[in-house]
């Protein structure tokens, strides 16, 4: 495999990064068809529902779309008021705490970084696994 580079114009661009599921079973113009017009989220949703029609599920068929904006569209990151700073994420402790809290599978437990991830998402401990 090898990769493709190009430039983008000013205008910015639209990436589908697919499984061969998908490329099993569309072509690059459909994919691209597909994805005019909506949201990414959407957008890789419908490749995905096309090419599962198109040839029903023989192969792992996953997209992802990534709108790709030109710098003067971009919105400033969100700024997020975290108690106690930057210093709040973090908390020194000696390693022979850390050694005690080891799981079976060499994983340490998630303690303060499991509450930054949204709810719904995979929890470190699963990660792990």
């Amino acid at each position: 495999m090898h990769p493709n580079l190009l430039q983008l114009s000013n205008a910015g661009g639209r990436l589908v990064i697919a499984s061969d599921g998908v490329w099993d079973a569309l072509r690059f113009q459909e994919a691209l068809n597909y994805t005019r017009g909506l949201p990414a989220e959407a957008a890789a949703n419908r490749v995905v529902k096309e090419a599962v029609s198109s040839k029903g599920l023989r192969d792992d068929t996953t997209c992802i779309v990534v709108d790709i904006l030109p710098p003067e569209k971009l919105s400033p990151p969100l700024k997020r008021h975290v108690k106690g700073g930057i210093k709040a994420l973090f908390r020194w402790r000696p390693s022979d705490e850390l050694s005690e809290e080891q799981t079976d599978n060499g994983c340490f437990e998630p303690d303060v970084v499991e509450e930054l991830y949204e709810e719904g998402s995979a929890m470190l401990a699963q990660r792990c696994r």
